[in-house]
């Protein structure tokens, strides 16, 4: 249960209704909430006043609330706003994930944690869902005094020793958590349940002071307790698990290295602390970057701090995501882009120049790997996808957000010409627009008034119209994946005149490299970075893997050399292996076999390397270490882990005899996890699984 207060109605608009004299109806997104009531009190007035209301349907994954304000209040010239009381019951809808004790490491408390994006916490509390609407917030969670609550803003409550310490509750601040009028004669089973006494409760408070979307709230809820990992930065997560975090997120001040080099490279960071919470295996993503508390998978408490990019992917957001928002999720490579280059930055400052070309390789197989998933005619594979009235945004979810945003952010910083005044004008965008919205217009009228001989004839009024007209016409032609993905890592010089067939001119109309074709073309992007700087790392990889292939399963000479490598070294040596496997001719299973005896794979506790080898297992039809591939797909609820199994497992060619193992075991596993996955998840799966008519 729970009660939502809102202040809304800015002076002009305050200004508006007491001309007209009445207030106006206010719409809020909602989903799956059982509401009781709703109370609306002006500015000018001392008392609420209950108010009609009514919930309409939206679409599958929304509904309305329509508050009736003009129907009780009048304005004045006097009246500056209006406070909103909506009195009701959240739970049943996505964006609360619940555990029963069994589902966490204690195995004794039950565990809450909320997600958020794309569009999810409208059923947590009425909202305008919107990327483009940002609110300041507070929050205050009463509970149990054996949980812990935390949430992504800065808390008022103190810690000691590791634990949050809860305020105690009266009587009177838990009554008011009630409508004024009574519950509703006959609500929902479960909806509003007797209220504890008040001795048995205590209270975590949160406050946000900088306007963020309303997907960056967030909130977890459990037994919880913490460490510190750097000057600004804890840990938090259960008792059992501690230890283990605490060193891969604290260990040579990993985490502070991070957010020092962010601030080096692109400013300060503005949110204060920077805490991490890492939580059950069903969260659905690597990591969620909610401001002050990035949520993050166990997946990464692998012992040896190699997946610890996730954590600066997170603290990029920082500068863009959180502070610089895309003002909607048809550019949201706006936020993912951009992040993908601000992390590489930090990480190259960290860890080397040739570790993250590595990482770069990796992602632009994962890049690949989508345009093959999706085909390159897909309107997914454009960087501004559509999303027309009634298709959630977490329906579209695609890696070209990342890794296609990434490769325009670089044909920017290419263009640029100088690495260090491009970093100063990422600062200055992230400054300009910090705690805003933008669109992709926005960040080019920014870069092109910094780059000023880049602009030429463009301008914002040109290009609005120039898409209206031309978007479309660029539907149809996709950019094929070359054989040869270095083939787009050489971009010409840039020529002293840049003029289009229309006789445009500028960096936004540069012929093969039109800002229109960026965003609107499907298929590959016209340039990638290069990844040169990887090689001294991945041709050992790369040679040791043709040796294993070039076998029929004796140990090749060198095998070892693997164990001391790098974690995307190995995982560069995998992707080798995968991509044979993907092949008519295959890996043989005595190849299979050897590489699992000598490397331990399937019952590795990386899970970058379980998945390359899940994938490896099904495409190469090697059904006796099938079992690996269910315990894998049990032990995660991560979307980018569990989604490229079950695409193999529907793709994987039958048997000798025609029958589907790999489709069977599809359904089954399916079947056995889902109760443990999240909803966004679950609704991924089933876009996989529906198709081939592989649903349980």
């Amino acid at each position: 249960m729970a009660t939502l207060s809102l202040t809304v109605l800015p002076p002009a608009a305050a200004a508006a209704a007491a001309a007209s004299g009445r207030l106006p109806v206010l719409r809020l997104d909602v989903f799956q909430l059982d509401v009781a009531a709703v109370t609306v009190r002006t500015s000018t007035a001392a008392t609420a006043v209950a108010v009609p209301w009514r919930v309409a349907p939206f679409t599958s994954f929304g509904e309305v609330l329509e508050v009736e304000v003009g129907d009780a209040l009048t304005a004045t010239p006097t009246t500056t706003g209006f406070e909103v009381d909506v009195y009701y019951s959240a739970g049943r809808g996505p964006a609360c994930c619940w555990l029963a004790p069994p589902q966490t490491v204690g195995k004794v408390h039950p565990f809450l944690f909320s997600q958020g994006q794309s569009c999810l916490n409208r059923s947590l509390f009425p909202c305008q869902d919107s990327p483009a609407r940002r609110t300041t917030w507070r929050a205050a969670r009463h509970g149990p005094r054996a949980s812990t609550a935390v949430m992504s803003a800065p808390m008022t409550n103190a810690v000691v020793g590791g634990r949050g310490i809860g305020a105690d509750v009266d009587a009177a601040t838990l009554e008011s958590t009630r409508p004024p009028g009574g519950l509703p004669p006959s609500p929902p089973a479960g909806a509003f349940p007797p209220l504890p006494p008040p001795a048995a409760l205590h209270t975590f408070t949160a406050v946000m002071p900088d306007p963020v979307p309303a997907y960056l709230v967030a909130l977890a809820v459990g037994e919880l307790t913490a460490g510190e990992v750097g000057v600004r930065s804890r840990v938090w997560t259960e008792p059992g698990q501690l230890a283990r975090a605490v060193w891969e997120f604290g260990h040579n001040d990993e985490t502070e290295r991070y957010l020092a080099a962010g601030e080096r490279l692109f400013g300060p960071y503005r949110w204060g602390r920077y805490d991490l919470l890492v939580l059950a295996p069903s969260f659905p993503y690597g990591g969620m970057e909610n401001p002050t508390m990035t949520f993050v998978t166990p997946a990464l408490l692998v012992g040896d701090q190699s997946l610890t990019d996730v954590v600066a992917h997170e603290i990029a957001h920082s500068w863009t995501g959180n502070l610089v928002t895309n003002a909607t999720w048809q550019n949201f490579w706006l936020n993912e882009g951009f992040t993908m280059f601000l992390q590489r930055r930090i990480t190259a400052a960290v860890h080397g120049e040739p570790l993250t070309a590595l990482e770069t390789v990796a992602g632009r197989a994962l890049l690949r790997d989508c345009m093959r998933d999706y085909g390159i005619t897909d309107p997914l594979t454009r960087l501004t996808v559509p999303l027309e009235d009634g298709i959630d945004p977490d329906s579209v979810y695609c890696e070209n957000a990342y890794e296609g945003g990434f490769a325009f952010v670089s044909y920017l910083a290419a263009c640029a010409g100088d690495a260090t005044a491009f970093n100063a004008w990422l600062t200055t965008y992230t400054t300009t627009f910090a705690f805003a919205s933008v669109t992709p217009a926005d960040m080019f009228d920014s870069y092109f008034t910094a780059f000023p001989a880049l602009r030429g004839s463009w301008s914002r009024e040109s290009w609005a119209a120039a898409e209206a007209a031309e978007a479309a016409t660029w539907w149809d032609k996709p950019a094929p994946v070359p054989a040869d993905l270095d083939a787009t890592s050489t971009l010409p010089p840039l020529p002293a005149t840049i003029t289009d067939a229309a006789g445009r001119t500028g960096l936004a109309f540069r012929p093969g490299y039109e800002f229109m074709r960026w965003l609107h073309a499907p298929g590959w992007p016209p340039y990638y970075p290069p990844v040169a700087a990887a090689a001294e790392l991945s041709a050992p990889a790369d040679a040791l893997a043709a040796a294993w292939l070039a076998g029929a399963g004796a140990v090749p000479a060198g095998a070892a050399a693997y164990t001391g490598w790098a974690a995307l070294q190995q995982q560069r040596l995998l992707d080798v292996v995968l991509e044979a496997a993907q092949t008519p001719a295959s890996v043989a299973p005595a190849i299979l076999d050897a590489l699992d005896a000598t490397y331990g794979l399937s019952t590795s506790t990386n899970a970058e390397v379980g998945l390359r080898w899940c994938q490896t297992l099904v495409y190469a039809r090697h059904e006796p270490a099938y079992p690996a591939v269910t315990a894998f797909l049990a032990s995660t609820g991560k979307l980018k882990y569990v989604t490229p199994v079950f695409r193999a497992l529907v793709a994987a060619r039958p048997s000798a005899d025609g029958s589907r193992p790999a489709a069977r075991l599809a359904t089954a596993t399916f079947t056995s996890i889902r109760p443990t996955l999240h909803a966004a998840v679950v609704a991924r799966l089933t876009s996989v699984l529906e198709p081939a008519g592989l649903m349980p």
